[in-house]
């Protein structure tokens, strides 16, 4: 017995699994060739890309510098007034993230008959109703209002 007899039966098996995957995988080799010229070509592109590239990017910076800086008085306009509730005792009813809920709730107040106003403090929009001469005064309208805002306090204005 020769080797070539030990190995036939391997051989065979090796033969029909290349027949059966021939279509499912085909060799890369054969279908995939790369000539030095492709290589060239595609580092040429890829050289012009990134030319293409750093040049869109250098533009972008130079247009961001030569915009005007924000004038002093456009800064001006963003700075929020102060109360104008009269000196005396104010209740701070809730704090909110965005301006309008706030003001829908100013205005539910106003209707009401209170003297409401919304103070921008750091990242909240406060709600106050005030102009209130005694503290005592105060607390009367607080246990009112504590029906609708459970965390709501008297803070000296």
């Amino acid at each position: 017995m020769t080797e070539q007899d030990l190995f036939e039966q391997f051989q065979a098996a090796d033969k029909k699994i290349k027949r059966k995957t021939r279509f499912l995988l085909p060799r890369i080799k054969d279908s995939l060739t790369i000539t030095y010229e492709n290589i060239i070509f595609l580092l040429i592109g890829f050289v012009i890309s990134c030319i293409i590239f750093f040049s869109l990017g250098v533009e972008k910076g130079r247009r961001e510098i030569n915009r005007e800086p924000a004038t002093p008085a456009a800064r001006v306009a963003h700075e929020e007034k102060p109360l104008p509730l009269k000196e005396g005792f104010a209740i701070q009813l809730a704090a909110f993230k965005t301006k309008g809920p706030a003001e829908e709730e100013m205005k539910r107040l106003r209707q009401e008959g209170f003297t409401a106003e919304v103070k921008r403090s750091g990242d909240y929009y406060q709600l106050y109703v005030g102009g209130f001469d005694k503290r005592n005064d105060a607390e009367k309208v607080l246990i009112k209002l504590r029906e609708r805002y459970k965390d709501c306090y008297i803070k000296k204005i």
